[in-house]
């Protein structure tokens, strides 16, 4: 929805496309709410953006992107933040919303 209402009013502000749209990512509603409409756009660039917590270089942070490693998930197979051993650290953002040891990925089709 918030996709879809970004997307028609810089249609009728600006007459074009962006040429990028930002999201904060995590959990993945508020990105895939923001990306949703735009997937199909090839030429507008989807820039996800990860919680630098207490530091990007600290161990309190929400950034699998940055920091993780290929695991599974609740079943998805995602970037995760993850022991040795597999077991999932726990992630760290002042938004409860973004506290998430991995990022919801989805591909353009």
């Amino acid at each position: 929805m918030i996709g879809e209402e970004t997307k028609n009013q810089v249609l009728a502000r600006e007459g074009k496309l962006p040429d990028a749209v930002i999201a904060c990512v995590g959990g993945g509603s508020n990105a895939i709410g923001m990306f949703a409409d735009f997937i199909e756009e090839e030429s507008v660039r989807l820039i996800g953006v990860e919680p630098a917590g207490l530091g990007i270089d600290t161990d309190q942070h929400g950034a699998p992107l940055k920091h993780g490693t290929t695991g599974i998930f609740f079943g998805m197979k995602a970037p995760l933040m993850q022991d040795p051993n597999g077991q999932i650290e726990e992630s760290y953002s002042v938004s409860a919303g973004l506290d998430f040891p991995s990022v919801v990925l989805s591909t353009r089709t």
